[in-house]
């Protein structure tokens, strides 16, 4: 016999020597506990005082019929397992014995031979009780599963292999308009007609594994109207693989979808009834500042048209902030010549910062090759660290940028001599809306450094920043090269 569990058994027997026989047998199994009454008195005061796991019960006791103190042993230790001990050896007596609720019953044997067989019926019936605790713990956790599912905010509907449904909760009778008794047993009545070519589609990608998670769909309600919907679907599958059930998780989108729309009118009307008029603008301003004009006229057009280059990058940010949280963002990678990048970028600038009474250059680009990436993204990432830079350097300050290559990678870092950045605001510069204290007075909306982090890693690379109070900041960006000795690495590999 295998190693049996644990078990505290109670042996109710009037014959001493037989409880003696009965004990020494038992005991030869390494952690049963053996305890022993002589009556159905003595049983009921053992039961009282203790939990058993299995009861030996002689049903001749000299007070009581053991059959008949079956039940009651069963309502005091409804767990326990019930082996009757009989002298009577028939079907009739142990059909009699099961039916009152006995597990098992042994017929006791003149030559004790019955006493070999103890610990083997005791071990099956150890193991039906821990197969009874087992089932009784997934009814509870499937019991609560179920009352978290009819409960939840978001539909689920569980079909089987053959699209009919065998459950529906109450957030499905609310978002699609049928009742639960109306639908189930019934092929699912949620496709539409012109969707059938893609929830087929979409059932088979499950079938052979996958779980689809967030795919932006549409349903029919009761009404005929359409919802749209973020739908989870996986399947459960029977071990030869064959789809036992669906089960589709449905969220209503429509405000999310709402949102998104206005989103994108605002961003229509930023770029269409804003940016269009202020580019008119700027561009005007940048004209009459070539003619000639009195002092105080010309601070004026400057003055106007910094406001114009200001509203437009503001604009700009909002727009590939908008563009990166849709997931719209549209990479067109290539080979993208790194000292071209820094000399352009530093050049578009230059006149920003000369502005400024800032000295920027380019500083450290060693052997920088390629980096392989969006060149527009690059560059527009590499754009708002310098622009960023000359806004914090003040006066007589110097912003260098250079690019090294290490490792496989190039390094862009963009050095200023700003106030720097405090320990407690270094973790959240590249935060949405991020200022940092005593910013007010510099123009933007905290999205450049938002915007970069983005930029940066849908690249596959990384930014990150160093900076002390007092002692300025370096930010650097880390992308991949692409160059020939990289490339023959990577072919080794």
């Amino acid at each position: 016999m295998s190693a049996s569990p644990a078990a505290h058994i109670l042996i109710v027997e009037d014959d001493p020597g037989m409880v003696v026989l009965a004990t020494d047998r038992l005991r030869e199994v390494e952690g049963w506990q053996i305890t022993a009454a002589v009556s159905a008195a003595e049983c009921r005061t053992r039961v009282r005082a203790q939990p058993f796991d299995v009861i030996l019960l002689d049903r001749g006791l000299p007070d009581c019929d053991g059959a008949v103190l079956i039940g009651e042993l069963l309502q005091a230790l409804p767990a326990a397992a019930i082996v009757m001990l009989t002298g009577a050896d028939s079907a009739e007596s142990a059909t009699e014995t099961l039916k009152l609720g006995a597990s098992d019953y042994l017929v006791k044997r003149p030559d004790l031979q019955h006493l070999d067989e103890l610990p083997a019926v005791i071990d099956r019936c150890l193991q039906r009780l821990r197969w009874k605790r087992e089932e009784a713990q997934l009814r509870s956790e499937m019991d609560l599963m179920l009352t978290a599912i009819r409960g939840t905010g978001d539909a689920v509907v569980i079909t089987d292999c053959d699209r009919c449904v065998q459950f529906w909760n109450v957030a499905a009778e609310s978002l699609f308009g049928w009742r639960a008794d109306e639908v189930l047993g019934r092929p699912v009545p949620v496709v539409p007609p012109d969707r059938e070519a893609e929830s087929a589609a979409l059932r088979d990608r499950v079938r052979r594994g996958e779980v689809l998670v967030d795919i932006d769909t549409v349903c029919r309600r009761r009404d005929g109207s359409l919802v749209e919907v973020s739908l989870t679907l996986t399947a459960a599958l029977h071990p030869d693989g064959s789809v036992r059930a669906y089960v589709a998780v449905m969220r209503d989108i429509r405000e999310r979808k709402a949102v998104e729309r206005m989103r994108a009118d605002f961003a229509a009307m930023l770029t269409h009834d804003i940016r269009n008029p202020v580019a008119v603008i700027r561009d005007c301003a940048a004209m009459m500042a070539e003619s000639e004009l009195r002092p105080d006229d010309r601070e004026f057009v400057g003055a106007m048209h910094r406001a114009a280059e200001i509203i437009d990058q503001l604009v700009s940010d909002f727009l590939i902030s908008a563009t990166i949280e849709a997931g719209r963002l549209i990479l067109t990678p290539g080979r993208v010549p790194v000292a071209g990048l820094v000399t352009a970028a530093v050049d578009h600038f230059r006149t920003s910062a000369a502005r400024r009474c800032i000295c920027l250059e380019v500083d450290g680009v060693v052997d920088p090759g390629f980096v392989n990436g969006d060149r527009l993204q690059i560059e527009r990432a590499l754009g708002n660290l310098i622009n960023n830079a000359i806004k914090y350097t003040g006066p007589g300050g110097r912003i260098a940028v250079g690019a090294v290559r290490q490792n496989g990678s190039v390094r862009f870092s963009v050095r200023d001599t700003g106030p720097g950045i405090s320990a407690a605001d270094r973790p959240y510069v590249f935060d949405k809306y991020r200022r940092l204290r005593g910013s007010q007075h510099i123009d933007g909306a905290g999205l450049g450094l938002y915007i970069v982090q983005h930029l940066v890693e849908a690249n596959g690379g990384s930014v990150s920043v160093t900076s002390e109070l007092g002692h300025g900041s370096v930010f650097t960006i880390n992308l991949p090269a692409d160059d020939p000795d990289n490339r023959a690495r990577s072919g080794c590999q």
